[in-house]
């Protein structure tokens, strides 16, 4: 039901699948699905929700995805949006609940960070990181307010 619901909201969208060789290698080192796919508790009510990497089918913009789940029913909630060209070394991996502090000189990956984007975040719950192979990345956690962004 989750992959129909997402593909039926997200028509024109895919899962990234191809990835550099290099990130490939060295991301399943811990076995998960694939580095555009990831699983933790990102809203902290106990229940696993998954995070998804989207690619448009014209692959000049791309999307995260949030898949919530909420009283055995599926939330999708869109984390960040790109536009461009698909970057084959962008990858998914959980973040860990703790503190995060964005660093002093600040290597702008995207314009999404604008929105949403802290300083300092404090998180109880896993949240989503998004980077790029040997890069820093940015750290998104789901808030009453909705998502934040830490880099």
């Amino acid at each position: 039901p989750l992959l129909k619901q997402l593909k039926s909201k997200y028509p024109d969208y895919r899962i990234v699948y191809n990835f550099s060789e290099d990130t490939i290698h060295n991301y399943f080192k811990d076995d998960p699905p694939c580095p555009g796919i990831i699983e933790a508790d990102f809203d902290g009510n106990g229940e696993m929700d998954w995070a998804f990497l989207l690619t448009y089918k014209q692959k000049q913009k791309f999307i995260i995805i949030a898949a919530l789940q909420i009283n055995n029913k599926w939330s999708l909630e869109a984390v960040t949006k790109f536009k461009g060209k698909l970057p084959y070394e962008l990858y998914l991996e959980v973040a860990k609940p703790g503190t995060y502090e964005a660093l002093d000189e600040i290597e702008v990956i995207t314009k999404c960070w604008q929105e949403g984007f802290r300083n300092k975040y404090t998180s109880s719950t896993a949240g989503i990181w998004y980077m790029y192979m040997e890069k820093e990345g940015v750290a998104c956690f789901r808030t009453k307010e909705g998502w934040i962004k830490i880099n």
